[in-house]
């Protein structure tokens, strides 16, 4: 075998060095290299084989070793580039936070002390898809938005690499029930979700807390543990039930103490201390919104007598849950809503519309358009 990789090697005229290193007698370090060119297979002697082949295996695997390193490269940066690693990322960045070996350093942008800035990335969401661009910031409004960093700027730039830079999602309608279930959902687990998805800021619902959010002091408990909790911006609707709609001092108190606007049911809204509201109420309510320039959110549902037109329909169709739920629930409960504003002589105090939430019936807006309240009115 020896004697045959020699005689390989000779066929094809590769030169082979080999290199020794002795130690000289004057000093420990000194090292000579020899080199012994052969010119036949007789001059090369089978034993210095097994030396030639560990030179070719290394050098081997030196190679293989930097193909796949560069391989590797090129497709990093591809993923990179695509967005494909950003998971990957953000979760070795939170291991190696708990173990604390690294802190993540990313420009503060609300903590500077400078009034305008500008922000960029190479991942900006715009109207027409992701791609680089540069946010200029002033007294912390966007005056600005450029495909990049506008030339000459006196004003900081901080570059956030790759990191996405996009709205902040406005959300209206959420339940963090807390205070009393937040084992259902807390403001703390609650607000950590909206940011994970995009959500800056979130607007809390009077139920399904315990108490319901229907005082002054309750809105007051609320708001003190958002500001311990809260991961996002947080804002709160009051609830007007019948124990509170011609109580006008007790929904004064409630806009004062920060409620944005009020929540009403006008069907069972399935927690016993949240009370749905009459014709009367919503009248007595509405005249006091209306001086105020309050929002009105309702989830507009009057109930009615539903015939059922089979015998034993089968639960798990999703036509047998509707049929419980039928368009003319809503569409009494619109009619109604429509009417008591209809009633009221006073002009709308600019702030003042009326909210439906989660509307079903499209035939809805059609007859808030034909009663001219359209502009008083919103859907979602």
């Amino acid at each position: 075998m020896r004697l045959l990789v020699a005689r390989l090697l000779q066929s094809h005229r590769q030169l082979v060095l080999t290199a020794t290193v002795t130690q000289c007698s004057h000093h420990p370090f000194t090292c000579t290299t020899a080199v012994h060119t052969p010119a036949s297979a007789d001059q090369f002697p089978a034993s210095a084989a097994p030396h030639v082949i560990a030179m070719m295996d290394r050098a081997s695997l030196v190679w293989v070793i930097g193909v796949n390193v560069l391989a590797a490269g090129i497709l990093y940066q591809r993923l990179d580039r695509l967005g494909y690693l950003v998971p990957l990322k953000h979760q070795v960045e939170s291991l190696s936070e708990f173990l604390g070996l690294f802190h993540a350093k990313y420009p503060q942008c609300g903590l500077l002390n400078s009034t305008m800035y500008v922000v960029t990335s190479s991942r900006v969401v715009h109207p027409d898809g992701v791609r680089p661009g540069a946010l200029t910031i002033k007294e912390g409004r966007i005056i600005g938005v450029a495909d990049k960093v506008p030339a000459p700027t006196k004003y900081p730039v901080l570059d956030y690499g790759s990191a996405v830079i996009s709205p902040g999602v406005i959300d209206v309608h959420v339940h963090l029930n807390e205070p009393g279930r937040e084992h259902w959902e807390g403001i703390e687990t609650g607000t950590a979700a909206a940011a994970a998805g995009g959500s800056t800021t979130v607007i809390d619902m009077p139920l399904n807390s315990l108490p319901c959010t229907t005082t002054a002091e309750r809105l007051k408990e609320k708001m003190a543990i958002a500001e311990a909790k809260a991961k996002v911006n947080i804002g709160f609707w009051g609830g007007i039930t019948p124990d509170n709609a011609a109580k006008h001092d007790i929904l004064w108190g409630m806009l004062k103490a920060g409620a944005l606007g009020f929540k009403s049911f006008v069907a069972p809204s399935g927690i016993n201390d949240f009370a749905n509201v009459s014709r009367a109420d919503v009248a007595n309510a509405v005249h006091f919104l209306l001086s105020k320039g309050a929002p009105y959110f309702m989830h507009a549902e009057l109930l009615s007598e539903v015939k059922q037109e089979e015998k034993s329909p089968d639960p798990q169709k999703y036509s047998t849950y509707l049929a419980t739920r039928p368009a003319k629930f809503e569409q009494d409960a619109v009619h109604m809503l429509i009417d008591v504003l209809l009633d009221e002589h006073i002009p709308p105090t600019p702030g003042f519309f009326l909210h439906i939430a989660h509307l079903g019936d499209a035939t809805n807006i059609e007859a808030f358009r034909v009663s001219s309240l359209n502009l008083l009115c919103k859907c979602s």
